[in-house]
């Protein structure tokens, strides 16, 4: 049950990542939330594929790389939610970078303590 606290934690992450950046627009909190569960799905199942198939170029980047897949799964989660709009990929890739650390920190903080 816990996952469902941080899908709606990082869902209010994302509105002020809207508030942060003028770029990314958010209609609503259910828009959020509904982008954060579509971005779960796209990450479970696609970017394993997509990492696979950049591992060459993210050996090379020695694996920065991988912040531009994050910026791409971004941009095109956005572009699959209506009411979600991010002004070109530059914007989506710091967006992404955003997501990450307020992902990290809600999972920081619904860890429970482990002995």
């Amino acid at each position: 049950m816990i996952w469902i606290l941080r899908i709606f934690l990082i869902g209010a992450g994302l509105l002020l990542i809207d508030a942060l950046m003028p770029s990314v627009s958010i209609e609503h909190y259910g828009v959020a939330v509904l982008f954060v569960i579509i971005l779960t799905i796209i990450n479970i199942i696609v970017k394993p594929i997509l990492i696979l198939l950049t591992l060459p170029i993210t050996m090379l980047t020695l694996g920065l790389f991988l912040i531009i897949i994050n910026g791409i799964v971004f941009y095109w989660t956005a572009q699959l939610v209506d009411g979600f709009e991010v002004d070109g990929f530059g914007s989506a890739i710091i967006a992404s970078i955003l997501m990450s650390i307020i992902q990290a920190i809600v999972t920081r903080i619904t860890t429970e303590e482990q002995a």
